[in-house]
């Protein structure tokens, strides 16, 4: 084809709002843009991947904080409901209370069988609801010893919702999710011992 015809085409093809890959390949303003392009659709990928490994580690490491194989563990009935009675806080001042929740029983395990297997139970739950509400009235706390570490779980069924604490003090400001699996399990154990259940 003739140089002039060449010319031609290439307006047309210009005209029509499309290059070809040898208009790109020779335009140094398309091929730039084209560089700026890839890394950004790139940037987006890496970080919907850190965002999601983030998530999954920092579930891992919340139940990390719960050991396996503990020294001690207790199981504590509370009454998460007094906070809601301005009544029930008017109760006399020696009532043992654990994070401002007075305590109904509790029961210390004996059988390092039946800790790890109580222990299993909970951090399957642990960061496993769909759902939560906007409450928070625990009752149960399951308190967890290893090597002089102690993690307490202030439990809410009812809301799906569960605090953190280690050595007395809170792990994350926050409400985390929790599932209901292991309720079965610590009611039946309270209930075996003869501690009273919340209402």
């Amino acid at each position: 084809m003739p140089s002039g015809a060449g010319a031609a085409a290439g307006q047309m093809s210009g005209s029509f709002g499309y290059r070809s890959e040898g208009d790109v390949e020779a335009d140094p303003v398309a091929r730039a843009g084209m560089r700026r392009g890839r890394p950004m659709w790139r940037k987006c990928v890496l970080l919907g991947a850190f965002v999601v490994v983030g998530i999954a580690a920092f579930a891992w490491y919340r139940a990390r904080g719960v050991p396996d194989d503990p020294d001690e563990v207790t199981l504590f009935s509370i009454d998460g409901m007094s906070m809601r009675n301005p009544v029930d806080r008017d109760r006399p001042a020696d009532r043992e209370l654990l994070y401002e929740f007075p305590v109904l029983g509790r029961v210390s395990m004996t059988d390092p069988e039946l800790r790890r297997r109580v222990v299993a139970a909970v951090k399957r739950d642990l960061d496993s609801s769909d759902s939560e509400a906007l409450c928070f009235y625990p009752r149960h706390m399951l308190r967890v010893v290893k090597g002089g570490r102690t993690t307490d779980l202030l439990i809410c069924f009812q809301c799906n919702r569960y605090q953190m604490y280690v050595d007395g003090k809170l792990a994350r400001s926050q409400y985390l999710p929790v599932g209901t699996g292991s309720r079965e399990l610590l009611n039946q154990i309270l209930a075996d011992a003869g501690a009273p259940l919340a209402r």
